[in-house]
């Protein structure tokens, strides 16, 4: 899973192997002569030496063989079948080869064509005058990798900033001074989204030419804009025209642009993340908007079920995404509601909810929701009851599960979660008690025929797997 392999190339064999132009005996040692030069080669998996002309060792050629068994395993044969017949797809670029923006991520280290280049424009943005026609997709590859590096500074940011931008990403800001955002607004007029992160030294000067630089801006994201004041926030949130807004690690949001918020119509979205200072006051002031279907309130400690509860009674109907993520104050009251408001909701994420007990998630298992992403990592009261009737009910649907840190589930749980035949990715991170090891990675490898990534982090048992999908925190101990 992730890691590439390099194709078996056949040189003119007669034989019809696909081990090169060598034949190995069963002991799978070479019986050709060594490389007339005396090159080494390296294996295309493994990274061991062998011969030059060589792609891949003994040892991986087989694992790989079985590999493909298992991914592929013999259709049955049917009444009015001779001999039976086996299928094999070929494997799409992202499953071979990783690229630049997966290492980032965390991905395979295989790096792509595309990755190499944005990899040798990034070493050399400094003599980069400007990108021309490349899409608004790929600036933003770009802007990422210069990022990442920290290399987004003054002199670079022109290159991303352009008139005809109307998405515009910055991914981090933090060496940005307070002056080169009146250019940016100024350059990118046709604006319609904003994403700017650690704007540490945006001012309230620069936000106020926002809507007159950029009148169509309809989606704007702040995140550690601490220097921003809350009325001059909710002055700009009046003046445009916004259908999405987010606001994140920042004190500054307070009663005056909840206000402003509560005065526009057909909000989607709304993002409040680590507001230290958002009340439940200011919080129940947008509870009006029943158009909104992306709802999230991250880490904001004062925040209670008055606030939420009141927020999902009027925009539950319409809500498809609902993360309330490290909310500690949250208990089964808003489980209740949005079991009976939230129906048609696709994303629910209760992480970090401590005062979440079996009894709240039961409302959840007892509705029916289009559930397909549910994340209950670190809520320590759940056990068993409600988290298996949770996954039993939504089954069909659900995709994404985390269970990271839910020490009090058992191994009877693994059947469960083998039952969704959706699942792409789960995550049972220091649950001790499901006692996960390889053969339920291979259960799950047998039932989920989409599954791509398994987070096993602090799990002992969990060794050398030989499974067809992704294995992240193999063998940690923590």
């Amino acid at each position: 899973g992730g890691t590439m392999v390099a194709p078996s190339i056949n040189n003119g064999d007669d034989d019809g192997d696909s081990d090169g132009d060598r034949d190995t005996d069963e002991s799978g040692s070479d019986d050709g002569d060594e490389d007339p030069i005396g090159r080494v080669g390296r294996c295309g998996k493994c990274g061991c030496k062998l011969k030059v002309r060589a792609v891949l060792c003994t040892s991986c050629r087989q694992r790989k063989a079985r590999q493909d068994v298992y991914a592929n395993p013999p259709l049955a044969v049917g009444n009015g079948d001779k001999t039976a017949r086996s299928t094999r797809t070929r494997r799409s670029k992202a499953d071979v080869a990783g690229t630049l923006l997966q290492e980032l991520k965390g991905g395979a280290a295989g790096r792509s064509l595309e990755a190499l280049c944005v990899q040798f424009v990034v070493e050399n943005i400094d003599k980069v005058v400007e990108f021309g026609e490349l899409p608004e997709p790929m600036l933003d590859a770009i802007c990422m990798v210069v990022c990442k590096r920290n290399l987004l500074t003054d002199t670079t940011v022109p290159l991303f900033a352009t008139a005809s931008r109307t998405e515009l990403h910055l991914f981090d800001c933090a060496n940005l001074t307070n002056n080169v955002y009146a250019r940016v607004f100024r350059t990118c007029s046709s604006l319609t989204t904003l994403d700017l992160v650690f704007c540490g030294q945006l001012s309230d000067k620069e936000l106020e030419m926002l809507p007159e630089c950029c009148p169509l801006l309809c989606d704007l994201r702040l995140c550690g804009a601490f220097k921003v004041t809350d009325k001059v926030l909710a002055s700009v949130v009046r003046q445009l025209p916004l259908t999405r807004f987010s606001f994140s690690n920042s004190a500054t949001i307070g009663e005056h642009t909840l206000a402003a918020l509560h005065e526009k119509t057909g909000l989607e979205s709304l993002e409040f993340s680590q507001c230290i200072n958002l009340k439940d006051e200011h919080l129940v002031r947008v509870s009006n908007h029943n158009t909104l279907q992306s709802l999230s309130v991250v880490q904001c400690e004062f925040i209670t079920d008055r606030a939420i509860c009141a927020l999902l009674e009027q925009c539950g109907p319409n809500l498809k995404y609902l993360s309330l993520l490290g909310v500690v104050q949250l208990t089964d009251a808003v489980c209740k509601t949005i079991g009976s408001r939230c129906v048609g909701l696709q994303h629910l994420d209760l992480g970090h909810l401590g005062c979440l007990t079996n009894a709240g998630l039961q409302f959840i298992a007892d509705c029916s929701l289009p559930l397909s992403y549910l994340s209950l990592k670190r809520c320590i009261g759940l056990t068993d009851k409600s988290v298996c009737a949770c996954i039993n009910k939504h089954k069909k649907t659900l995709q994404t599960i985390s269970l990271h840190s839910l020490d009090k589930l058992s191994p009877s749980v693994v059947d469960t979660i083998a039952s969704c035949p959706s699942l792409k990715s789960l995550d049972v991170s220091f649950c001790q008690g499901i006692d996960f090891s390889d053969e339920d990675l291979d259960r799950l490898g047998r039932h989920c025929n989409h599954l791509k990534e398994v987070k096993v982090w602090g799990l002992s048992r969990v060794h050398m797997p030989n499974v067809p999908y992704k294995v992240v925190g193999c063998g940690s101990v923590m």
